[in-house]
């Protein structure tokens, strides 16, 4: 049996995990929810996961497009958009690996001072201001890893089968892409074969040149679609 045979049966078996986690998270959020509402962190009592995941997930997907284009150790994550199942289950583990790997560097570093800083009160003060924020914001950044790992990434596969569709097709590296190039005097647009290098003074203006952050930028366009959509099928959001 090759490669490719054995993954493709094992498509289903990631389906299945995936299925079962979005089981377990629908049960998790009919145990919170109404726990967070006794204590009014949250306003409405009866809000499923599939509700929350359609009212929020333009955001959060908005807000890790954006992390996408500046963070090298979520650009590289690729097989995100992939449609096997279990690669997607993996880049997002690996992923989030990468998150807080990442985070756990930062707050060791954060004790550190300079072997030549002088110490005195105010510089007391000020390193445990520094200490206490980069804290403090490493905590909220984790605590947003695990939501998005746990909870979002299981429905972001389904919706990552559509919104992936023209990343996917960057990445097999056929096709031509839109490209302007600088010279002098002049600014040309143009295309060129995808698997061609770029030339000298040229820029890759296609959308799809940040696969990962694009997809989540059109991840988040369809969600705001869902939640315009959805209540005029009579379908309520809740």
């Amino acid at each position: 049996m090759d490669e490719q045979t054995r993954s493709s049966l094992l498509v289903p078996v990631g389906m299945i995990l995936l299925l079962i986690v979005l089981a377990i998270n629908h049960k998790i959020f009919g145990w919170i929810v109404p726990w967070l509402a006794i204590y009014d962190f949250i306003k409405e009592a009866n809000l499923n996961y599939f509700s929350w995941y359609i009212k929020n997930g333009a955001g959060i997907n908005a807000a890790v497009g954006v992390i996408a284009l500046v963070w090298e150790g979520v650009r590289s994550r690729k097989d995100m958009l992939s449609i096997h199942p279990l690669r997607y289950i993996r880049a997002t583990f690996l992923m989030a690996g990468v998150l807080f790997y990442s985070l756990a560097a930062h707050i060791n570093n954060v004790k550190y001072v300079k072997k030549d800083a002088k110490m005195n009160l105010f510089f007391g003060i000020y390193r445990i201001f520094q200490m206490t924020i980069s804290l403090v914001l490493a905590s909220i950044i984790a605590i947003f890893g695990i939501v998005w790992l746990l909870f979002v990434t299981p429905l972001n596969y389904f919706i990552v089968l559509v919104s992936g569709a023209p990343a996917r097709e960057y990445l097999r590296r056929i096709g031509s892409r839109p490209i302007i190039e600088y010279g002098d005097d002049t600014v040309t647009l143009k295309t060129q074969p995808i698997k061609d290098e770029l030339p000298p003074n040229a820029i890759d203006i296609s959308i799809a040149r940040e696969p990962f952050a694009i997809t989540q930028l059109l991840t988040s366009m369809v969600l705001l679609l869902m939640n315009f959509i959805l209540p005029t099928f009579g379908i309520t959001i809740n």
